[in-house]
């Protein structure tokens, strides 16, 4: 039986996505709704139709392609009822610019396994492929089937995670996942209800069993202006580091170019209006983590 997923982007040449040269993979679909996400496309498990107003034709062929009526232009803008569009996306296939695109393309075991080797030569110095999303692990019947054809190719396997998911279920395949990357976010619950929107202890649980299993694990902080930097939060994540006994944290400085795609969607996200950190600032949490307890790699 073939399951299938969709895929957002298939990112090739990446370099900060783990060991050596990779190619990423983006999943749709996760069950955390990140205040500040950098790929909101990824979060509705649904696929959705895109629009990219400045690429943008006005040029009417999707109106005569929509049969639920759901798309109108009124003088020089495109409106597009997405109560009513029931996703067909033949809107996409006649526009000429790409204006209009869906979000993702769906892919079986097979198809996605063969795109990945099309890059197999650049893996041969220590690089590989690397699952990311939206969260690839709650996609288990799909990785159940890819992960073992992608290792019998040889692939190393690294998988970007927020933690979500259900750790008794993903079990069987985690032999065959090489590294995981692991995002740690906010220790306390409150806010880490407050701006993912669900609880962390199931994220936390999962590190700590996946640490217990000696899995090789990468712990990872997007480091978020004014909602995990400080040093209460900072001071707790040192505590999780020495209580699992590990021994190095990544920090990814937060960026707002998500927010530009929030327009092009149906996101229930709303722009933080926050600029990138100051080289200042992330020297500080950077000092505050090699005080307290590790020294922190920046990528």
């Amino acid at each position: 039986m073939k399951n299938k997923v969709l895929i957002t982007d298939i990112q090739r040449f990446s370099i900060h996505d783990g060991p050596g040269i990779r190619t990423t993979i983006f999943f749709k679909g996760c069950p955390l709704l990140c205040s500040w996400c950098h790929n909101p496309e990824t979060i509705n498990f649904r696929n959705e139709l895109v629009y990219t107003v400045n690429d943008c034709l006005l040029c009417g062929d999707c109106l005569k392609a929509c049969t639920e009526k759901a798309i109108t232009i009124d003088g020089k803008s495109l409106s597009i009822n997405r109560n009513v569009c029931n996703l067909c996306f033949q809107c996409t296939e006649v526009c000429p610019s790409g204006a209009l695109l869906p979000a993702a393309n769906q892919f079986d075991n097979k198809m996605l396994v063969s795109e990945v080797l099309k890059d197999i030569s650049w893996y041969k110095d220590g690089g590989g492929i690397t699952l990311s999303g939206g969260e690839p692990l709650v996609q288990y019947a799909f990785l159940k089937e890819f992960l073992p054809m992608a290792k019998a190719n040889g692939l190393h396997i690294a998988v970007e995670t927020c933690g979500y998911w259900n750790y008794n279920l993903i079990e069987d395949i985690l032999e065959m996942i090489d590294l995981f990357l692991f995002d740690i976010k906010l220790i306390d619950e409150k806010r880490h209800i407050q701006y993912i929107g669900k609880s962390n202890k199931t994220i936390i649980a999962n590190l700590t069993a996946l640490i217990k299993a000696r899995r090789s694990v990468q712990l990872r902080m997007p480091v978020i202006p004014d909602i995990n930097n400080d040093d209460n939060n900072l001071a707790k994540t040192c505590e999780l580091i020495k209580s699992l006994k590990l021994d190095s944290i990544v920090l990814l400085p937060y960026h707002n170019f998500g927010e530009g795609k929030l327009l092009k969607i149906d996101s229930p996200l709303k722009p933080l209006n926050k600029d990138s950190l100051s080289e200042k600032d992330l020297e500080k949490v950077k000092d505050f983590f090699k005080t307290s307890c590790i020294e922190p790699l920046l990528t």
